[in-house]
C-alpha cells in the first residue's frame, strides 16, 4: 500500500509523525523495539484486547525511552544534548514536571539554535 505517491526517506523522524503517515493505510502501534516502530494492522489489532492497555506515549516511553540503549546512539538525540549542552534530556519526559516548565527548558535549550521551536501541545 506504500508504492503510490513520491518516496522519501525518513531518518530520526518522531514516532508521532510516523504514525500520522501510516494511520491511513491501516496500521496502529503494536509496540517499540529500541530503534523500531512494530506496526500491526488495525483488523488484526482489534483481536488484540490488551493492545490498547497502553497510549502511543506509553508504548514509546517502555520501548525506546527507558531503554538503556538510548542514551549510547551515537546518533541520539540525547547523547548530542548530552554532549554539546551538558543537557539530561530525560528531564524532558518526567511527567511530574509541569508541561509549561518542560516546555520552558525547550525554549531556553535552542534558544541560540537555528531552530524554530514553534511547539504545539497536544492534551
Amino acid at each position: 500500500p506504500f508504492n503510490d505517491g513520491p518516496k522519501a526517506v525518513h531518518r530520526l523522524s518522531s514516532l508521532s509523525a510516523y504514525l500520522a503517515v501510516v494511520r491511513p493505510y491501516g496500521y496502529s502501534l503494536l509496540h517499540v523495539e529500541f530503534m523500531n516502530a512494530v506496526l500491526i494492522r488495525v483488523d488484526l489489532a482489534a483481536l488484540i484486547p490488551e493492545l490498547h492497555r497502553h497510549t502511543d506515549e506509553e508504548k514509546w516511553r517502555i520501548g525506546y525511552f527507558c531503554h538503556p540503549l538510548r542514551t549510547t546512539v551515537r546518533w541520539s538525540p540525547a547523547v548530542s544534548l548530552r554532549r554539546m549542552k551538558h543537557f539530561d534530556s530525560a528531564r524532558m519526559a518526567d511527567l511530574s514536571t509541569p508541561i509549561s516548565v518542560r516546555l520552558h527548558l525547550a525554549k531556553t535549550l535552542f534558544v541560540d539554535a537555528e531552530v524554530s521551536l514553534d511547539v504545539a501541545i497536544h492534551t
